[in-house]
């Protein structure tokens, strides 16, 4: 058996990991209250290669 674990955050008495389901390739028109232009940005400035692979949580 493995030792090695996920990492994650305390808080209180629970611990607290983001495990990512992978990611979904769609428009970024989709998005709602933000225009896709800015997403686009925000996405490129994070480094990501393809602004419309949304990351799934």
């Amino acid at each position: 058996m493995s030792t090695q674990s996920f990492p994650g955050q305390q808080v209180g008495d629970f611990t607290i990991h983001a495990i990512s389901d992978g990611y979904l390739n769609a428009s970024l028109d989709f998005l709602a209250n933000i225009d896709a232009s800015e997403a686009t940005k925000m996405q490129r400035d994070a480094g990501e290669q393809s602004p419309s692979a949304m990351h799934i949580n």
